[in-house]
Parts: C-alpha cells; sequence; structure tokens
C-alpha cells in the first residue's frame, strides 16, 4: 500500500456517493437494520400519514355537518313559514244621506198587509178557543139574572149582538186601517228625514267585514 492515496470526502451534491444518517448508523451498530426501525421515525410516519386523513376526514365531516343545517336554513323559510297575525276586521263608516220614498212605501205596505193578516188569523183563533170554552153561555146567564125581570119573557143573549162575522168583519176593517196608515206614515217619514238629512248630514251607519 502507498501513503500517496487520496482520501476523498463526499459532498452532499455527489450523487454517487452514499450519504449516511444517525438513524443508519444505529442500524448497523445496534443490528437493527431488517428487524426493528426507529420508533422516533416511525412515530413521525404514523403522524404524517394519519394526520392528514383525519384533516380531510374532520373537514368532511364538517362539511356534511353544514349541508344539512344550509338545507333545513333554506327550507325553513317555506316549511315552517311564521303563522300569520289574526286578520283585522276591516271597518267602514257610510252615511246614510238618503232614502227612497217609493221603496219605503212599498215596502211599508206589505208589512201593513202582512199584520192586518196576522191579526186577522190571531182574533179568529182566538174568538173560536172562547166559544168552545162556554164563557159565551156564562155570560149569558150573569146577563140574564141582572137584567130580566119576572114579568119578561125575552132573554138576553150575546150572539145577537157579539158574534163570530162581526168580530171578524170588524178585525179586517181594523187591519185594512192600520195598513194604510202605517204606509203613510212611513212614506211621509222618508220625506222627513230626506229633508233632515241634507241639514244634519244624515244616520252614520259602521259596516264591518266578517
Amino acid at each position: 500500500m502507498s501513503d500517496n492515496k487520496k482520501v476523498t470526502h463526499p459532498g452532499p451534491d455527489d450523487l454517487e456517493a452514499t450519504h449516511w444518517t444517525t438513524g443508519d448508523a444505529r442500524r448497523i451498530f445496534h443490528g437493527e437494520g431488517n428487524e426493528r426501525s426507529d420508533p422516533l421515525r416511525e412515530s413521525d410516519r404514523k403522524r404524517t400519514t394519519t394526520s392528514t386523513p383525519v384533516r380531510r376526514a374532520g373537514s368532511r365531516a364538517a362539511q356534511r355537518e353544514k349541508a344539512p343545517n344550509q338545507q333545513e336554513s333554506r327550507r325553513s323559510p317555506q316549511g315552517h313559514q311564521p303563522t300569520r297575525a289574526a286578520r283585522r276586521t276591516r271597518k267602514a263608516r257610510l252615511r246614510l244621506t238618503r232614502v227612497d220614498p217609493w221603496s219605503v212605501m212599498k215596502t211599508s205596505l206589505l208589512f201593513g198587509v202582512a199584520g192586518a193578516v196576522i191579526l186577522f188569523i190571531a182574533t179568529w183563533i182566538i174568538w173560536g178557543i172562547i166559544g168552545a170554552s162556554g164563557a159565551f153561555d156564562s155570560l149569558n146567564k150573569v146577563a140574564n139574572d141582572l137584567i130580566s125581570s119576572p114579568s119578561s119573557t125575552s132573554k138576553f143573549q150575546l150572539s145577537d149582538y157579539v158574534n163570530t162575522g162581526r168580530v171578524l168583519g170588524l178585525t179586517a176593517l181594523i187591519g185594512a186601517i192600520n195598513a194604510v196608515l202605517f204606509t203613510a206614515i212611513s212614506t211621509l217619514f222618508s220625506f222627513l228625514y230626506n229633508l233632515a238629512a241634507q241639514v244634519m248630514g244624515g244616520l252614520e251607519v259602521t259596516l264591518a267585514e266578517d
């Protein structure tokens, strides 16, 4: 062997040189090259390999949690609309300034005739009930006891003065007069109301919507 040989140390940029690390030196000196690996490097590898998937999994889970929340927030204005407040009743204040006398006359005549018919039927029913109860016979007996004398042969009869025909005829006459008067008074009142409405403005009416 000669002493002229030069020993060159490989630099960091030399591709053909074999670079040694502390881990390689430990494996060689301790005999753990093929059997065991460096626990520090294994832990570093596990951290690097497991950290990124966990982060990705965490980000995916967060996105999955956000997606239903966003869908619920989008659906909430449609599905869960707030209950509307109770609708306020609309009211309108109107003023009755004129009444048609012709319509008032027709309406009042109709009511007057209806009242006359009701009065006639009611009188007929009541008169029949009184006659069937025997009240007229009792009145005739009382009148004969008070008026009759021992020498007189005639007897007092209430039916000679008041009978069914006369009562019903009088009732019909009263009903007709009542209908005419009611019609005339109502028509006159309509004219008077129109005159008063021109001066005072008429009746004020408040109408409400159901």
